[in-house]
């Protein structure tokens, strides 16, 4: 994820989830990385395979 020209975040394995008490989808990493988000002038970049 960059912010900006910043790189925040770099080969992050994420996971989508259903929450099950509001039904959102919900980004979780395998070691507990907190994401930022909700920043302006952000970008994140996905690819697959990981």
């Amino acid at each position: 994820m960059t912010h900006g020209t910043q790189t925040l975040y770099s080969n992050v394995k994420l996971t989508a989830e259903r929450d099950a008490a509001t039904g959102d989808l919900v980004w979780k990493s395998k070691d507990n990385t907190t994401l930022v988000g909700g920043l302006s002038d952000e970008h994140y970049y996905l690819y697959y395979p990981y």
